[in-house]
C-alpha cells in the first residue's frame, strides 16, 4: 500500500468489518514508518486520533493531539488554510470528548476565522463547525448562543444534498435547548 487513499480505502475496510482493534494496530503500525510522508502520517493519525476518542481513551488521545500538532507545525507549508482548518477541528473534537471545552472552544473559534477568511471552503465544513460550536456552548452553559449555531448550521446544511442525517442532529440539538428553555414554537 503506497498511497495514503490505499491506507485509507484498508482501514475503510477494517471498519466495515467492525475490526476497530485491528485498524488501531494498523494505524500505528503504518503511522510509525519513516517511509511515510508527514502529510500521510497526519492523515492516519487524524483516524488514530478518532479511535481514541471513540473508545474513551484519553490518555492515548492526547498523546497523538500533541503529536498531530507538531506534525501539522512541521507540514504548515505543505497543507491548504482549509485542510489545516479541519485537522484542528478534528483536535478540537477531541479536547471537547474530554470536556476540555475552553480548549475545544478556542480552536474552534480560529477554525472558524479560518474558514470564514477562506473563500475555497466548502458549506458542509461550516455547517459542521457551528454544530461543534453549539455542542460545546451548550456543555459552556450558553444555550443562547448554541441556539445561534445551530440555526447557523441548519440555514447551511438545508441548501446541501445528502445532508438529511446532519439536518436531522441538528434540528434534535435544537429541540433539546428548547425543551430545555420551555421554548415550543418554533
Amino acid at each position: 500500500m503506497s498511497t495514503v487513499e490505499d491506507k485509507l480505502k484498508h482501514l475503510d475496510s477494517l471498519y466495515a468489518r467492525n475490526k476497530i482493534d485491528e485498524a488501531q494496530d494498523f494505524l500505528i503500525y503504518e503511522i510509525g514508518l519513516n517511509e511515510n510522508s508527514i502529510l500521510v502520517r497526519i492523515s492516519l493519525n487524524n483516524e488514530l486520533m478518532g479511535i481514541y476518542r471513540n473508545k474513551g481513551n484519553k490518555e492515548a488521545c492526547m498523546k497523538q493531539v500533541v503529536k498531530q500538532l507538531a506534525w501539522m507545525a512541521e507540514a504548515k507549508d505543505q497543507l491548504d488554510p482549509v485542510s489545516l482548518a479541519t485537522l484542528y477541528l478534528n483536535i478540537a473534537n477531541a479536547y471537547q470528548a474530554f470536556d476540555m471545552l475552553e480548549e475545544s472552544y478556542d480552536i474552534l473559534c480560529e477554525v472558524e476565522d479560518q474558514y470564514k477568511a477562506n473563500p475555497d471552503r466548502e458549506d458542509y465544513h461550516m455547517a459542521s463547525l457551528y454544530n461543534n460550536k453549539a455542542v460545546v456552548l451548550i456543555k459552556l452553559g450558553d444555550s443562547d448562543q448554541a441556539e445561534v449555531y445551530f440555526k447557523m448550521a441548519l440555514g447551511i446544511l438545508k441548501n446541501l444534498r445528502e445532508a438529511e442525517d446532519e439536518i436531522a442532529v441538528t434540528y434534535q440539538n435544537l429541540s433539546n435547548i428548547y425543551s430545555q428553555k420551555g421554548k415550543y414554537n418554533l
